[in-house]
């Protein structure tokens, strides 16, 4: 199934380093763990309000982060692994 132009974006992870790079490229919103009740409430009212307009297009996004998997990170070891 391809995500691109169908989707709006929420990251939901325990690291904090890539949320600049994620509101840059479009994302709804960005949590980190662990998450609270009152925060995922207020995920859901974001996307609420943004299911009202047409998604961005994730397609960069998507490319970038397919990049950032294949490539070894900057001690020589295996990229973290990480689930679309």
């Amino acid at each position: 199934m391809r995500l691109e132009g169908r989707c709006h974006a929420v990251f939901v992870t325990a690291y904090d380093e890539y949320a600049v790079t994620a509101f840059e490229e479009g994302a709804v919103d960005y949590v980190l763990k662990p998450v609270s009740p009152e925060r995922i409430a207020k995920v859901v009212a974001r996307l609420k309000a943004r299911l009202a307009s047409a998604p961005l297009d994730l397609s960069a996004v998507l490319a970038n982060w397919r990049r950032a998997r294949a490539m070894p990170t900057s001690n020589g070891s295996a990229p973290r692994s990480a689930r679309p």
